[in-house]
């Protein structure tokens, strides 16, 4: 639990650290609910991502992934991804596609002692 609070207070820092320097670009906080089937509980979901224009259609983005806290299974992630974008309607609508890579781990301990 340690280590994905300190991973997360260091992405968030990162975000804080880079907004001054970068304009118009986006941050976004989502959240939701997730359950497990099979143990039958309910949990939370959460991820903030920032996204930097590249140019007028291409972006990239940074993404840390909360997927909710379950019994013996925690998991966490972080997102780079790069996005194709496409505006219509004199950019009242825009489309993107986005390709990367998702790195996730589980944070919850092994049970009876394993690794």
């Amino acid at each position: 639990m340690k280590k994905t609070l300190l991973t997360a207070t260091v992405s968030l820092l990162f975000f804080l650290a880079l907004a001054p320097h970068l304009r118009a670009q986006e941050l976004s906080l989502m959240g939701g609910a997730t359950r497990d089937g099979k143990v039958h509980e309910n949990s939370y979901a959460w991820a903030i991502e920032y996204m930097q224009g590249v140019s007028e259609h291409t972006a990239f983005s940074v993404a840390w992934m909360n997927e909710g806290h379950f019994p013996y299974h925690h998991r966490d992630g972080n997102a780079f991804q790069y996005w194709a974008r496409f505006t219509a309607f004199h950019h009242r609508l825009s489309l993107a596609a986005g390709a990367g890579l998702y790195r996730y781990f589980d944070t919850a301990e092994a049970a009876h002692g394993g690794s």
